[in-house]
């Protein structure tokens, strides 16, 4: 990972007006629910709250940063982003197609090594098998949902 310089203010104050932008428009969904379901904008709300709460930090670290990038020229397409972003479509087709616990245990390894550049193998099968079965529990257990399983399950 890179090191967080000043100019990673600009990036940070975007994702946070956008995120309190997302939660004022998700305030405007209605919070009716069927029994004691989250409604349909908990989740929204979620995502709204989690990218506040990072783009505050990422500015936070930003303005104490003292050293500035000397980096090249700024390229807005940069391979390993569209790589990844690549990656997340892939990883929602394959949600539809065998389900979202199958699809998290094979595309998240791809993730760790191309995206995160994680390399120790112990590692990526650890966070692989904790974040599918995690997710699957606590959705489909603790908060009484189910998740997508597949056309072809």
């Amino acid at each position: 990972m890179g090191q967080v310089t000043r100019r990673d203010r600009v990036p940070a104050i975007l994702l946070l007006a956008w995120s309190l932008l997302w939660i004022y428009l998700t305030w405007q969904i209605p919070p009716e629910t069927i029994g004691h379901a989250p409604g349909p904008r908990f989740f929204p709300w979620i995502l709204g709250i989690g990218l506040a709460l990072l783009s505050l930090w990422l500015l936070l670290i930003s303005s104490k940063s003292v050293e500035e990038s000397r980096g090249g020229e700024f390229n807005p397409f940069d391979f390993k982003g569209l790589v990844t972003l690549g990656l997340f479509y892939g990883y929602i087709w394959l949600i539809g197609l065998i389900g979202m616990r199958w699809a998290t245990l094979v595309t998240m390894p791809v993730f760790l090594v191309f995206s995160f550049n994680h390399r120790r193998p112990s590692r990526i099968v650890l966070f692989t098998l904790i974040l599918a079965f995690a997710t699957d529990f606590i959705f489909g257990n603790l908060l009484g949902m189910a998740l997508p399983r597949g056309r072809l399950f």
